[in-house]
């Protein structure tokens, strides 16, 4: 429910600016009074919800069904910053690279080799405005109504769903690497954390990682 609040802030439009403290906590007071049944959602009025943080991962999940109506035997789709890593051959293996939040599209702080999933990141550094030497991304804490700071600067989701790698990849980036362990534990999703001291953290026992930029440490 932080479609207001979203559209307060603006970030990512021309109209990106630093809002009121009034303004956001008015935005944010309505954001948890709507209500999921089954295949409807319950939306009361002068509520109104954004699906960033999901969207792209339900496209994902789309695509697969797409791919197994064709038959396809192998695919790689991107939507966004969500990307379905499909495959018939469960001995097959693809090699994905986690962006250097500080650094170009094209430059890994790590790579991980995974069999058929869905993966997606969530990072700060995907939209942003400064303002008075302080930068302000996208990712909201619905608890202050401002951006998250957890700490983090990506966080990337590992899952058999898109839907869950897309929205457990935001939650993390709110929550924290701590916080976040139970819910990935949860939902049997692994993760891959970046810090903002560039250290590299990732759940339990995962498997896979290679560090591409010496910039960076992989600290368990």
């Amino acid at each position: 429910g932080l479609g207001h609040l979203t559209d307060l802030w603006g970030i990512g439009t021309d109209s990106a600016r630093l809002p009121r403290a009034d303004e956001i906590s008015s935005a944010i007071k309505d954001a948890e009074k709507w209500q999921i049944s089954g295949n409807t959602v319950d939306l009361p009025d002068g509520v109104k919800l954004d699906l960033g943080a999901a969207g792209k991962g339900i496209g994902c999940d789309y695509a697969s069904v797409i791919l197994q109506k064709y038959k396809c035997k192998s695919a790689v789709v991107a939507v966004g910053g969500s990307v379905l890593l499909y495959s018939t051959d469960k001995d097959e293996v693809f090699t994905i690279g986690i962006r250097n939040p500080k650094g170009d599209i094209n430059e890994p702080a790590a790579i991980i080799e995974i069999k058929a999933c869905c993966v997606s990141t969530s990072g700060t550094y995907e939209r942003f405005f400064e303002q008075d030497g302080k930068r302000y991304h996208h990712i909201f804490d619905p608890s202050t109504g401002y951006p998250a700071e957890s700490g983090l600067q990506s966080v990337t989701v590992i899952s058999s769903s898109g839907l869950v790698s897309d929205a457990l990849s935001t939650a993390c980036l709110v929550l924290g690497f701590e916080e976040s362990l139970p819910l990935l534990k949860e939902f049997d999703a692994q993760a891959v954390f970046i810090t903002d001291e560039n250290k590299v953290m990732t759940t339990p026992d995962f498997e896979g990682l290679k560090i591409a930029d010496s910039n960076f440490t992989l600290v368990n």
